[in-house]
């Protein structure tokens, strides 16, 4: 039975399939809009549950979260170009927000991809399209702040409240290794990883 999820488009999103930093793709269906095109879009999903239960727009709750957490230049990028497209997983309750500073393939240099099942994000990862590298000015962030950052996001992202002594560190992925990142982890076992040189929590794992 199809469910139709109203997804309020305050930004605007991008492109189709890309490779995340571990190596998944995107996959299944996809359906984007402009704001110049509708403020509201509706998108019917066949047999997910695309939004969390308690926020039946869940892109409007990423957005506030996005605004929230992210670096003052991310936030401005997509508040003047930022492109929604919802990815609908394979599985049952798969459903993936994907946010960037433009609809051309080609011109996209910013962009968050958030995945969900059944109402849970499972995975968010920040693309290494250029943006957050040569716009947003670079910083050190010592332990506590990037500990700050993990909290944040925790509390906005996956409405978790953790206390510093929660937060372990762990080891970095192959990828970002002898980089100026810092991994972290929460009980739940989710990874974190934080670009130092960025103030910037660039990948989710839950």
């Amino acid at each position: 039975m199809k469910r139709k999820i109203v997804i309020l488009m305050t930004v605007v999103l991008c492109l189709i399939g890309n490779v995340s930093c571990n190596g998944n793709t995107d996959s299944g269906t996809t359906d984007s809009k402009t704001v110049e095109e509708a403020s509201v879009e509706e998108v019917s999903a066949e047999g997910t549950t695309a939004a969390a239960d308690q926020d039946d727009d869940l892109t409007t709750y990423l957005w506030d979260a996005v605004t929230e957490t992210m670096p003052a230049e991310v936030v401005k990028e997509v508040e003047d170009h930022g492109v929604w497209r919802t990815v609908e997983g394979s599985g049952e309750g798969s459903v993936s927000y994907l946010l960037a500073n433009s609809d051309d393939y080609d011109q996209v240099t910013l962009r968050l991809d958030f995945s969900y099942e059944n109402g849970q994000l499972v995975q968010y990862v920040s693309k290494d399209y250029g943006f957050v590298q040569t716009d947003v000015p670079e910083q050190s962030t010592d332990e506590k702040e990037a500990l700050e950052l993990v909290k944040t996001f925790a509390d906005r992202f996956c409405g978790k409240q953790l206390k510093d002594e929660d937060i372990k560190a762990d080891q970095l992925p192959p990828k970002w290794e002898g980089g100026d990142y810092a991994c972290y982890k929460d009980p739940d076992g989710a990874s974190y990883l934080v670009w130092l040189g960025r103030g910037m929590v660039i990948n989710y794992e839950g």
